[in-house]
């Protein structure tokens, strides 16, 4: 009976040190090893994100960055034209994509008020009738003091009648005056109508392409715009740069372009304006330069890269 119950004990202390074991190793498998893991070293998750944007020792000799900085080339200029008068469109003589000239009409406004008073005024600013009998008056009271005074002798009623003859001369040169003025009012008033007509027509104020019509015929066109136009024969390249490039980056500087194309075009840039403050929640500044497309070649839109070539660091203003 004792040999059985020492034969049980044994069986109970070995399984549990299997179980102990099991546990161990269990505990073991799902534990993380710390120690291990502190001793692995501490590399990015992309070892690419070192490489930051404008730095000299990842870039070619002398360009900021391998592949530069990020860009897009705009509009010179791109202008919102509306009408200088309120009104109701007449007519829209242009359409989207067509090309048009400095002072090219790209609307009419209805002008027919407009149009009467122009004539009204011309025939005001042409009307010569007035003057006319200004100086004819002019001509007789000249000729009638000149027959009083020709007399040797004058009576007491003749030299009154002279002095009637002279107050009326001088009335005759004021109406003299009177009339050159009225002439004169006349033409300033046909240079307002024809303003007031003129400011019916809506023209373009640069050469360009016309980008987007916004309005049509028969709409009123109060304060609204009628069409844009955007000069494509000079373009702008806006530049964004981290801020530890700032002062590396000047106004003259002349810097390659590569378009982001199907057909990638290489252009030369040079250095228009730099902005003289760092945005702070972006830590960039921005930079604009000029390329010349006179031919046309160049799309505006279009996304790039530019590269400069840096050339000794400008030294700090004091």
């Amino acid at each position: 009976m004792n040999r059985i119950r020492h034969t049980g004990l044994i069986a109970v202390a070995l399984t549990s040190g299997l179980l102990a074991v099991s546990t161990g190793l269990s505990s073991a498998q799902t534990r993380p090893d710390t120690p291990r893991a502190m001793e692995m070293p501490n590399r990015p998750a992309n070892a690419s994100s070192r490489k930051q944007l404008g730095n000299p020792a990842h870039g070619k000799s002398g360009n900021y960055s391998e592949d530069g900085f990020g860009c897009l080339i705009t509009p010179h200029t791109a202008a919102d034209i509306g009408a200088g008068a309120p009104g109701i469109l007449a007519e829209v003589r242009v359409k989207r994509g067509d090309r048009v000239r400095r002072g090219q009409i790209l609307a009419v406004l209805d002008n027919s008020v407009e149009q009467a008073l122009l004539l009204a005024a011309e025939a005001r600013a042409a009307a010569r009738a007035e003057i006319a009998a200004a100086r004819a008056t002019h001509q007789m009271a000249q000729r009638k003091v000149a027959r009083m005074k020709s007399l040797n002798e004058l009576s007491y009623g003749a030299q009154l009648e002279l002095e009637l003859a002279e107050g009326e001369l001088d009335v005759a040169t004021y109406r003299i005056e009177q009339a050159r003025e009225r002439h004169r009012i006349a033409d300033r008033e046909h240079q307002v109508a024809a303003q007031q007509l003129d400011q019916r027509y809506v023209r373009s104020p640069i050469d360009g392409v016309v980008a987007e019509q916004m309005v049509s015929a028969g709409e009123r066109a109060d304060g609204r715009t009628i069409a844009r136009v955007i000069r494509l024969d000079m373009l702008r390249v806006e530049v964004v740069a981290p801020a530890r490039y700032y002062g590396r980056i000047a106004a003259g500087m002349i810097g390659t372009v590569n378009t982001e194309t199907a057909e990638p075009m290489e252009l030369t840039a040079i250095v228009d304006q730099v902005d003289a403050f760092i945005d702070p929640a972006s830590s960039t500044f921005r930079a604009q330069m000029l390329v010349d497309n006179s031919a046309l070649t160049v799309p505006a839109g279009a996304r790039c890269r530019v590269s400069f070539d840096t050339g000794p660091a400008p030294a700090a203003r004091s």
